[in-house]
């Protein structure tokens, strides 16, 4: 914000900082030309107080490009992957509720998307915190276990019998 008048008693500081305007500059000004102004700190004592500032113009930003590269950076979801990460939120859902149902939708979208680093991470977090089968007796080696096949599968990137 634009610094008006401040009084300063003997001893204080006031920081200030001058940068390039943040805003377009004037329709009037072109590439190259040199904006003068100056910066007085003391009416009275202008001639030790004072700062001459230059600052010359950029060229102008090309709006059509600008736009452009806003619309890839905000790239969209194609309506499959919004599907897919809906149904990962769905089975995180199941993940500590129903082993059955989530193993279900597991294959199934193992099927469709072996290699997706989101249902990797999903199934990691299967493996640490869903409930331990009652047929397996140690739960640290049934994760351990579980845990070393999803890692393998990101090794080679093929599916996996989960």
């Amino acid at each position: 914000s634009p610094l008006k008048s401040v009084l300063l008693r003997k001893g204080s500081h006031q920081d200030l900082y001058v940068a390039r305007p943040t805003e377009d500059l004037p329709a009037w000004v072109t590439t190259g030309d040199v904006l003068v102004g100056s910066l007085v700190l003391d009416k009275d004592k202008e001639s030790v107080t004072s700062m001459e500032l230059v600052y010359v113009a950029p060229p102008k930003a090309n709006k059509k490009d600008a736009k452009k590269e806003k619309a890839v950076e905000k790239k969209q979801d194609s309506i499959d992957d919004v599907v897919f990460k809906a149904k990962l939120g769905y089975m995180a859902e199941l993940r500590t509720k129903n082993t059955t149902l989530y193993k279900e939708h597991a294959d199934a979208l193992k099927e469709e998307r072996p290699s997706s680093v989101p249902l990797l991470t999903e199934f990691l977090l299967f493996a640490l915190e869903s409930p331990v089968p009652s047929t397996e007796s140690t739960e640290d080696k049934w994760r351990s276990r579980e845990v070393e096949l999803i890692y393998n599968a990101m090794q080679k990137n093929k599916q996996w019998a989960h």
